[in-house]
């Protein structure tokens, strides 16, 4: 490394300015496209079709109330209020990106307190600010608000080792102990699972500081366990015992209500769904079997670590020293536990991404630790470490943005422009929408579990709110909402059908009814009259999907397209030069693109 930057970088003020200024370029980049299109999700239109004056009187603060997250409901409120209309939903993303980049900033000065090097911090930090889960908060705003439980828990974790820094000073040590607890009662009360972040933290911290001593490690490790293990047990006595809200919500969703239940079942879970789940890390696209051989790797690597902490103890004639370290691997396996325990203490299994974030940093952040010290990184040439770095940054950040525009930005832009120019459509054609059908695709039968695999409308009782917010804001009067699935008959007589089904098999989402073959040719009474498209329209239209190919009405002309480039619709359109690739079809009628179709 050069001198001079060595030297401008020694000082720690001059470090943490740089390492902000990286990890807010870095991220800001990764995280754009959820403010380059419209689009909303899951339950983000729920609460925003009942959005209420008041946090008070909203439909989300007394389900939060009711699953114990009395300050999650105030930060939830705020996120929905921040924007008017559903067209200015970035607005709130936005906000939850910026406490993504402070959730990275804050974990490099934590990474670098322990004693990592400027760039390892950097690097450690990045890679847990994009893991999948991750991507969902800055996705979906309803599950935006767990990124500020994932702050309060940093902060404690910031706490507890100053306080352990203290030596001396009691009273200064009582009073950042209780700041630490308090910040993770806050983090706690906001979201349970995000919570439990503290506990990776705590072994990231093990992990790093084993090598200092035993007993600096040990004495460290109790200062964390103290901190987190008296304010998860101040919290579950009171929700359990005080609030009264353990028994309410037993009621009303046994699944989530019940508690410490099914111990095979969940052992069963936890082992076949969700360890190899968590341990894919940014490669969900891979087999299961590649988080089962990323999970062998770092066990490996754990005992490993343990094995030669043990045997250069028991050379040094410390015999109950190598025993404890024998014991480390079951430490970190125990506070892997704790970092998804409050869904191992529920039956309601729920095996999304955002759950997952705990355990995978986890698996991420201490499986990095033992690599690099089995590596021996700390002794490689700086311009090696760097160059490594900056590619593992550079792959990161390119798996992050394919996942983030690909295969979630995308396909709720298309949705929300399919009902939107669908309301629109009917409205033009001087049909009021008195009643709407919707076609449901098969897969919404079922609940989904991955955020990346389902389409924006994940359950059915999404899409009626949906459509409620989209005519309210475009002051089009709609009347009752019916839906059925695929294949399904239905009231013909309905005044406008959303063909849901056929958008899923068109490219716009993954397809989800490959299995029932092409469509068969269409007749004319299944084609939209559209001979004569309207050339002022701004959005693309999609018309029927026939065989490989899509029909799209745009500026006044009939577009066929091949299915596999309708995912990049709200994209190429705009652009001005859908014309130019290959095998695409332009006509000024339906019948005429469909004769030239292959």
């Amino acid at each position: 490394m050069n001198p001079m930057v060595s030297s401008w970088l020694a000082k720690p003020a001059n470090r943490r300015w740089a390492a902000g200024l990286t990890l807010g370029i870095v991220l800001l980049c990764i995280y754009y496209p959820v403010l380059t299109h419209r689009f909303l999700y899951h339950d983000d239109w729920l609460h925003l079709s009942s959005r209420a004056p008041s946090c008070s009187a909203s439909t989300m603060s007394a389900w939060s109330r009711l699953t114990g997250r009395a300050i999650g409901q105030y930060v939830l409120c705020g996120l929905f209020h921040a924007f008017p209309a559903s067209d200015q939903a970035s607005i709130a993303r936005m906000i939850v990106v910026g406490a993504i980049m402070l959730f990275a900033f804050l974990q490099w000065v934590y990474f670098e307190i322990l004693g990592r090097s400027w760039g390892a911090a950097l690097l450690l930090a990045l890679g847990t600010s994009i893991l999948p889960g991750v991507l969902v908060l800055s996705y979906w705003i309803t599950a935006g608000s767990l990124i500020f439980a994932y702050l309060a828990s940093v902060a404690a974790a910031l706490l507890t080792d100053a306080a352990l820094r203290l030596k001396n000073n009691f009273p200064g040590m009582a009073a950042l102990i209780a700041g630490a607890c308090g910040m993770q009662v806050v983090a706690l009360l906001i979201h349970q699972t995000a919570a439990m972040y503290f506990w990776t933290l705590t072994a990231a911290m093990l992990a790093t500081r084993l090598t200092r001593g035993l007993r600096t490690a040990v004495h460290a490790l109790a200062g964390y366990v103290f901190v987190g293990a008296v304010t998860m047990a101040g919290y579950f006595i009171w929700f359990k015992y005080i609030s009264g809200f353990a028994a309410q919500l037993a009621s009303e969703d046994p699944l989530r209500g019940t508690m410490f239940s099914g111990l095979a079942i969940t052992a069963n879970w936890f082992l076949h769904a969700i360890l190899p789940r968590a341990s894919v890390l940014w490669f969900f696209d891979l087999p299961r079997g590649f988080g089962f051989a990323i999970l062998a790797f770092f066990l490996c690597s754990l005992i490993l670590t343990a094995a030669h902490l043990a045997f250069a103890a028991w050379r040094r004639g410390d015999r109950a020293g190598s025993f404890l370290y024998l014991l480390y691997p079951f430490v970190i396996v125990t506070l892997g536990l704790l970092a998804f325990s409050p869904m191992l203490v529920s039956s309601f299994h729920y095996e999304v991404f955002r759950c997952l974030i705990p355990l995978s940093a986890l698996i991420f952040l201490t499986g990095e630790v033992h690599f690099g010290r089995i590596l021996r990184v700390d002794q490689w040439p700086a311009s090696i470490r760097i160059g490594a770095a900056a590619g593992i940054t550079l792959v990161l950040s390119c798996l992050a943005i394919h996942s983030l525009l690909g295969r979630m930005v995308l396909p709720a832009a298309a949705e929300y422009a399919f009902f939107r120019s669908s309301l629109l459509d009917a409205t033009r054609s001087a049909h009021a929408a008195d009643r709407v059908h919707v076609i449901v695709p098969i897969r919404l039968r079922e609940l989904g579990t991955d955020e990346f695999d389902n389409v924006t409308a994940e359950r059915v009782q999404d899409i009626v709110p949906m459509i409620q917010v989209i005519s309210r804001e475009l002051e089009l009067p709609v009347g009752p909402i019916t839906h059925s699935f695929y294949g399904q008959p239905f009231d013909h007589g309905v005044t406008l059908i959303l063909d849901l089904a056929e958008l899923s098999k068109s490219g716009l989402w993954k397809s989800l009814l490959a299995s029932d073959g092409p469509p068969s040719p269409p007749v004319k009474s299944d084609i939209y009259t559209y001979q004569s498209p309207d050339p002022t329209d701004p959005l693309p239209r999609l018309l029927i999907g026939y065989h490989c190919y899509n029909l799209v009405a745009y500026g006044g002309r009939i577009y066929g397209l091949p299915q596999d480039m309708g995912s990049r619709l709200p994209v190429e359109f705009s652009s001005g030069t859908i014309e130019k690739f290959p095998y695409v079809i332009v006509g000024s009628t339906v019948e005429e693109v469909l004769e030239r179709v292959p």
